[in-house]
């Protein structure tokens, strides 16, 4: 009732700017974190294959990674959304009322 369809969008910016990050932080991680197990463990790149919990471990620290750039970002990202209609000027003014 109150925003219209309009407000079925409002946070779309924020969203960007929580989930670009996020996934670059985690494919770079996933990526760096095989790299250096294939190293350790003398597995040729070009050749070789990781054991299933070498790829778990891999994912688990890329997720971790995603999380801790992409959870600051959320909660901006929430409390614009969740916000009164007027609260906010915009996400960097929800950041400096943090």
């Amino acid at each position: 009732k109150e925003g219209g369809v309009q407000s079925l969008f409002k946070g779309t910016g924020a969203t960007l700017f929580r989930d670009i990050p996020g996934t670059i932080a985690y494919f770079g991680t996933y990526e760096l974190v095989k790299k250096e197990l294939m190293k350790i463990q003398g597995i040729d790149p070009n050749k070789g294959q990781l054991s299933p919990i070498a790829v778990l471990t891999a994912g688990g620290l890329a997720g971790m990674a995603c999380w801790g750039v992409c959870i600051p970002a959320d909660v901006i990202k929430s409390r614009y959304q969740t916000a009164p209609e007027g609260k906010y000027s915009g996400f960097y003014d929800v950041y400096k009322t943090l």
